[in-house]
């Protein structure tokens, strides 16, 4: 690799420049539901950033790490989106270690194994890994490195990656999310309708895990803003963990029954269950805004 990619242009680096590196993985999170655009962003940004020689992020799922993304890793993979397991050997060796919420960093290849202990790697460089953190637990770990030892890790570097390694962990949640909605949606068999009007339909489809979904259809306002505040009260002792308010059909909504969803978000909260508001259209997403209710969206909380 080149050295002035790992070594002196290095320096150059200013916190504006990272700022923008970080707000531009922020817009690529935002615009896809696919995961591994988002994090092939990430990745890709975490090189270039610190102009480091290689950039991978580990997913923990299952019980093993898969790699979700890599650049520079090995040259047929470079700049490219790629998924592989990495060998259980591997794990046993030291990977595990990486499952903590401190960020490692080391500057020789004797200090990687202290960290990595038994990996069959002869080289390390130098390298920080920083935790991906979802709801407190670890998702996986993103990862940069350099060819060159002796580059000892600046806390510019490290802010600049746990920033990343959070819209990383946004990724995840919204691919997770995604994910269980498409499950709660494909199981019409088990949806009652909750409240029927002639402008709004409120459907409830239980899912197979700890999540409920209710399907509102039509318009909001004061007429049935107390429906939505009762059919969330509905679901508080059914054992879910978790309520999604699906509104891609709701065309209207007033400043009532934002007020409602704000309170049933807040009594769901006191229960420790979770509410979330999912693919609002553009002019209902525009009037949570300008009601500062933005913090129920599953995509901008």
């Amino acid at each position: 690799m080149n050295s002035s990619r790992s070594a002196a242009g290095h320096h150059e680096i200013d916190d504006a420049t990272l700022l923008e590196r970080v707000a531009s993985v922020a817009d690529a999170v935002v615009a896809t539901h696919l995961v591994e655009e988002a994090i092939a962003a990430i990745v890709l940004e975490a090189r270039d950033g610190l102009r480091a020689d290689r950039a991978a992020t580990w997913v923990y799922r299952d019980g093993r790490f898969d790699v979700i993304a890599t650049s520079g890793l090995k040259p047929d993979t470079v700049d490219r989106f790629e998924q592989f397991h990495v060998p259980e050997s591997a794990q046993a060796a030291g990977a595990m270690s990486l499952l903590g919420e401190r960020v490692l960093s080391w500057s020789s290849t004797d200090e990687a194994l202290e960290h990595f202990r038994g990996l069959a790697v002869q080289r390390f460089g130098s390298g920080i890994a920083v935790p991906l953190l979802l709801r407190g637990e670890i998702e996986g770990v993103l990862f940069v490195g350099w060819d060159s030892e002796g580059h000892a890790a600046k806390p510019d570097e490290r802010t600049f990656l746990r920033a990343l390694a959070e819209w990383g962990a946004i990724a995840f949640e919204r691919d997770e999310l995604r994910r269980e909605r498409d499950e709660l949606a494909s199981h019409p068999v088990n949806s009652r309708v909750v409240h029927q009007s002639d402008m709004l339909r409120v459907t409830c489809r239980p899912g197979t895990g700890a999540r409920a979904m209710l399907l509102l259809e039509g318009e909001l306002d004061l007429s049935n803003a107390d429906t939505i505040t009762l059919a969330v009260a509905d679901l508080f002792d059914t054992g879910v963990r978790g309520i999604v308010l699906e509104l891609a059909d709701v065309s209207y909504i007033d400043a009532t029954s934002i007020r409602a969803l704000v309170e049933a978000a807040n009594a769901a909260k006191e229960r420790d269950i979770t509410l979330e508001l999912h693919q609002p259209s553009p002019l209902v997403r525009r009037l949570l805004h300008m009601a500062n209710a933005v913090w129920m969206l599953a995509d901008e909380n």
